[in-house]
């Protein structure tokens, strides 16, 4: 009974983590969409597309404006010493807010709070290109920081 409670209690704790929700529905995304591949009715096909879909509008909307919470980051980044680390961090903290900002604005397009054709029509490729050096710096900061 005690260890029942006690996963509960993790389980709960871990639910109310907003990063564990999106990665149980980034998976849930990724199989159905998987599912979508390999069904071979094209009604479930298509029943696993429309899944995807929604699932992936609905981790969107679970990531808009992730990027007030990098405002916290300045105060660290303030405290750092080293001077290296700091300018990572500093480009680290630029990459996050500028990568979460044109994925915000991409999730509104989608909602059709922006209108259609508003945003350059490659913005979404720029944002992934701009995450890819994101996670390069992310890497740099953890090797130097150890």
């Amino acid at each position: 009974s005690r260890r029942f409670c006690m996963s509960l209690r993790t389980a709960v704790a871990l639910l109310n983590q907003t990063q564990v929700r999106e990665k149980g529905l980034k998976s849930v995304q990724y199989f159905s969409k998987w599912l979508s591949v390999i069904a071979s009715d094209p009604t479930n096909r298509s029943r696993f597309k429309a899944l995807s879909s929604t699932v992936s509008t609905g981790r969107r909307l679970l990531k808009l404006c992730r990027w007030l919470g990098y405002l916290q980051e300045i105060n660290e980044l303030k405290k750092q010493s080293d001077p290296v680390l700091k300018q990572l961090m500093a480009l680290q903290l630029g990459l996050s807010l500028t990568v979460d900002l044109m994925t915000d604005a991409v999730t509104l397009e989608k909602l059709k709070v922006i209108p259609e054709g508003v945003l350059h029509p490659g913005l979404a490729k720029w944002t992934d290109t701009i995450d890819l050096c994101l996670s390069v710096v992310t890497a740099a900061v953890a090797v130097i920081a150890l």
